[in-house]
């Protein structure tokens, strides 16, 4: 089974110069992740849509990404 990753910004629309929480989630059965799930620096410091890449990497080296959407 591949690695799967969910991930969302909380909130996903946030102030000009706000902050924002990016909560994601990995699996991989039956091998298990090699590391956490990580996610890039959302930029808040101006207006409009941006996405964020969060990505996991299972045991056999195999990375599987996400992006996540924030308005501001």
């Amino acid at each position: 089974m591949p690695t799967t990753i969910t991930a969302k910004a909380n909130p996903s629309t946030i102030p000009v110069g706000g902050t924002v929480q990016i909560d994601v989630v990995a699996s991989d059965v039956p091998s298990g992740l090699a590391a956490l799930p990580a996610c890039g620096t959302p930029l808040t410091a101006t207006p409009g849509l941006n996405s964020v890449e969060c990505s996991a990497t299972d045991q056999a080296g195999n990375v599987t990404r996400h992006a996540v959407s924030l308005i501001r």
